[in-house]
């Protein structure tokens, strides 16, 4: 049962990160913006991941959830 989730959430991953730049990629050709712009996503998120992480381990979730939340409500 572990096995065939991990499965699911790996195969999950790979459709929404990988393939979609892929297809769309002759998209992207003429301008190579699309690239540039997933690439930058990418790092920044990569950069920012273990900071805001170790911020969330120490002060809970809580307000972060709720703060996403309001951003999300007021766009």
């Amino acid at each position: 049962m572990l096995s065939a989730l991990c499965l699911a959430k790996t195969t999950g991953w790979e459709a929404l990160h990988y393939a979609s730049p892929m297809r769309l990629s002759s998209i992207a050709r003429p301008t190579g913006r699309f690239t540039q712009a997933a690439t930058a996503v990418l790092v920044t998120s990569a950069l920012a991941g273990t900071p805001i992480s170790c911020l969330l381990d120490r002060h809970g979730s809580k307000t972060a959830m709720a703060a996403g939340a309001a951003a999300w409500r007021h766009g």
